[in-house]
């Protein structure tokens, strides 16, 4: 059972779908051991001005693997999952979406970092940025990103 609402968009001969999985995704971290075996891709066809919506995930228990606590999962191609909602019995929902992606649910498993510190401080034109972790897991290295407001746009700064 798969449920979805627009709100606040302008349609040109436009169609929206969700195809449904059944199967694990494709990109779900190995060390994730509570999962559900589908995943949900969301598709438009046509123009969609302004797009908002949202969306209630369902599955069957047989769908579950694992016995812990999981939350919804949205994959945009990465490098992070997003986590739009928790898991209330064998559904999940996502709210104030924008854009059409994959989803599914799981237990996060452990962070690829853990951080201890982190600092942002202002020397002369520059900003010096620095942060210490408390451990680290298979990690190839970090990118910094950049905004002026929380809601984006945010780019890579050019090191100095």
């Amino acid at each position: 059972m798969t449920s979805f609402s627009v709100s606040g968009a302008s349609y040109s001969n436009a169609a929206v779908c969700f195809r449904v999985t059944d199967a694990v995704h494709p990109n779900k971290p190995a060390e994730a051991t509570t999962y559900i075996t589908r995943y949900w891709t969301g598709v438009q066809n046509g123009t969609i001005g302004g797009l908002s919506y949202g969306a209630t995930f369902g599955f069957t228990a047989g769908d579950v693997v694992g016995a812990e606590a999981m939350n919804g999962k949205k994959w945009d191609g990465g490098p992070a999952w997003a986590e739009p909602g928790a898991v209330s019995g064998t559904s999940f929902s996502a709210s104030g979406q924008s854009g059409f992606s994959a989803f599914t649910a799981f237990k996060s498993g452990v962070l690829a970092v853990q951080l201890a510190d982190f600092s942002a401080e202002q020397q002369g034109d520059h900003i010096l940025v620095t942060w210490e972790t408390t451990s680290e897991l298979d990690n190839r290295g970090f990118n910094l990103y950049r905004g002026t407001s929380p809601d984006g746009p945010d780019r890579q700064p050019t090191p100095h």
